[in-house]
């Protein structure tokens, strides 16, 4: 997994890394711009953490937004999108 460097600046729409398993490869991509502040380093040394972990260990990196309120989907609203698409 190849993350992106702590202290670079990442745009909305950018795809932050790639995501493998054994159906498919899907681009991750970012939906804040911002700066990288922390990097997950043991997640990509340990990819499988992201799934088993992803509320605690399995985060993968930190952003420190441009705009204080960007324009993003609640729990709520994910829920009802993703339930659309099915």
């Amino acid at each position: 997994m190849d993350l992106p460097e702590a202290g670079g600046h990442v745009q909305v729409g950018d795809e932050i890394l790639e995501l493998e398993s054994s159906k498919a490869v899907e681009p991750l991509v970012c939906p804040v711009a911002g700066t990288v502040v922390y990097v997950n380093r043991a997640a990509a040394d340990d990819p499988a953490v992201i799934n088993s972990d992803p509320y605690g260990e399995g985060w993968i990196l930190k952003i420190e937004l441009d705009d204080d309120q960007p324009d993003l989907l609640d729990a709520d609203e994910y829920a009802k999108l993703i339930d659309a698409a099915q």
